[in-house]
């Protein structure tokens, strides 16, 4: 199975307004509640991270979480569905979900809302994890 319906569920968030740490598409999200609004739409099974900011030199303590929310590391090209964890300027990490190609989906903080797009300039990818779509029962 794939996780395109991550990709469908990401796109179906466009437009919802930025929040740090919001969690709650009706009252906005930020890159990790994104991906947590997206999972929850599909059914998918759920961990929510406690303690970060928007800019920290370190993230070694939240890269567990995408394993305890069914992704795993992936190689080669991003694939629909998949999370993309970016590094930024300014000890600044952000994660998006693929949609196909370089095209993402990424809740931007700039513009206050969730944005379908291209990485920005001097985007690094750091991570790839791909979803095994374990579903609630």
């Amino acid at each position: 199975m794939t996780a395109a319906p991550i990709a469908e569920a990401a796109r179906r968030l466009v437009g919802v307004p930025f929040r740090l740490h919001g969690r709650d598409p009706q009252t906005g999200v930020d890159c990790v509640g994104l991906v947590l609004a997206a999972l929850d739409s599909i059914g998918a099974v759920t961990v929510s991270p406690k303690n970060y900011a928007l800019r920290q030199t370190s993230i070694a303590h939240l890269l567990p979480l995408a394993t305890e929310n069914g992704f795993e590391p992936a190689s080669g090209a991003p694939q629909p569905g998949d999370l993309i964890l970016f590094a930024l300027p300014a000890a600044q990490h952000h994660v998006a979900i693929c949609l196909c190609g370089e095209r993402i989906v990424h809740a931007h903080a700039g513009l206050k809302r969730v944005v379908e797009g291209m990485p920005g300039n001097g985007w690094r990818i750091e991570q790839i994890w791909r979803h095994s779509l374990r579903i609630k029962e």
